[in-house]
């Protein structure tokens, strides 16, 4: 393949559209929140793709919040809209914490 061709591919992969697809709900206390977040990746490339797996880890106000990980294969098919989904488990407290000592700074 040449590198015209692969940057091509990318460009086309790159103008895919993620879009919210849905929320789950597994679990919801005073300190936990729980649920699947479900998107739908257009894949615009002949390029199939398999995410092994994701580590996100999200901040507010340079303050980490929660770690969102997911183990599961997910694959993205070319030339295809493929779901996707993502576990995320928050500690409430520790975010309302979070807010509390911040609010100044919102």
């Amino acid at each position: 393949m040449s590198a015209a061709y692969l940057y091509w591919q990318f460009t086309k992969l790159k103008a895919g559209a993620i879009k919210f697809a849905g929320v789950k709900f597994n679990q919801i206390t005073l300190d936990k929140l729980n649920f699947d977040l479900f998107l739908t990746f257009t894949n615009n490339s002949k390029i199939k793709i398999e995410i092994i797996s994701q580590d996100v880890k999200a901040y507010f106000n340079n303050q980490l919040v929660t770690t969102v990980r997911n183990d599961n294969i997910q694959v993205i098919d070319k030339m295809a809209t493929n779901p996707l989904m993502v576990n995320i488990v928050i500690n409430l407290r520790n975010i309302a914490s979070i807010i509390q000592s911040n609010y100044h700074n919102i």
